[in-house]
This record gives C-alpha cells, sequence and structure tokens, in this order.
C-alpha cells in the first residue's frame, strides 16, 4: 500500500472497502442488539441453560490454565528466565510494617497526637472487646452487596 501507483487489485480492494465495511457496521449493529439487552427482559431461563451449558467446559480450561501458567513461573524461575516471546514474570513484594497497639497508644498519648478518627472493628475485636463496645460510640455503617449462587443441577427441574 505504500507504493504508487496502486495495482489495479489494489484499487479494486480499495473500491470494495466501503461495501465491506457498511456489512459488518450492519453486523456489528445486530450484535450489539443481541448482547446489549434490558436487565428487566432477559430470559432468566435461557440465560441459566447458557450458563450450565457452559460452566463445565469453563472450570475444565480454569483448571488448566491455572496449571500451566504454574508450570511456566515454575520453569521460568527455574531457568533464570524473566522474559519469552508470551509472558514476562516478574516479583512482587509487599512490606507491611507492624507495630505494638499498647505501645503505639502509650505514645500517642504521651505525645498528646491528635488521631480522632473511626477505625473499623472487626467481629473478633468486638467479641474480646466484650461490654466495652457499649461503652463507647459506635457508628454502625450497613452496606449491601448481591451475591448470586447456583444451585445444585439437582436442586434445578
Amino acid at each position: 500500500w505504500g507504493q504508487r501507483p496502486l495495482t489495479e487489485k489494489q484499487l479494486e480492494y480499495a473500491k470494495m472497502d466501503c461495501v465491506y465495511l457498511a456489512q459488518v457496521h450492519l453486523a456489528l449493529l445486530e450484535l450489539m442488539k443481541q448482547n446489549n439487552s434490558e436487565p428487566s427482559a432477559e430470559n432468566l431461563e435461557e440465560l441459566g441453560q447458557r450458563y450450565q451449558d457452559i460452566l463445565h467446559e469453563w472450570k475444565l480450561l480454569d483448571s488448566e490454565i491455572t496449571h500451566i501458567l504454574d508450570r511456566i513461573k515454575l520453569a521460568m524461575q527455574a531457568q533464570n528466565i524473566s522474559e519469552t516471546s508470551t509472558f514476562k514474570l516478574s516479583p512482587t513484594e509487599r512490606v507491611t510494617q507492624k507495630v505494638n497497639f499498647a505501645e503505639l497508644a502509650m505514645i500517642v498519648k504521651n505525645q498528646e497526637i491528635d488521631l480522632d478518627f473511626p477505625i473499623t472493628v472487626t467481629q473478633k475485636l468486638q467479641k474480646d472487646f466484650g461490654d466495652i463496645m457499649n461503652k463507647i460510640s459506635v457508628n454502625k455503617e450497613k452496606t449491601s452487596s448481591w451475591k448470586l449462587t447456583v444451585k445444585n443441577l439437582s436442586d434445578i427441574n
């Protein structure tokens, strides 16, 4: 395409480009109609059936992919290779700093540091604190999330 003049074959191809593009555009519009459905009008039985149809294959593939990736990672580490034509292996380090809470509380108190902000108290800490939770002001925040659970195939039908 960088050489001029264009050959007859290239000119014919370029001339038909807009025809093919229009056909591709129409096909893409149809696909968008099929895939961008309105949630309130979704056929849940069809979606559920499609999910069941591909679930087993997906689990097999996912398991195989995980296994292959683990093998590749181990092989690259063993062979001291950081990059191939397909993969790049790079280490990730996470540094966590932990302090003794009683020591921190004492320093904050002695140095009169203002630490007036809320902290999230886990269920374990709530249990450990026991009655103390009733003696301090507690702001409760409630959030909701939706979990989709798949019924066993024997539960369906």
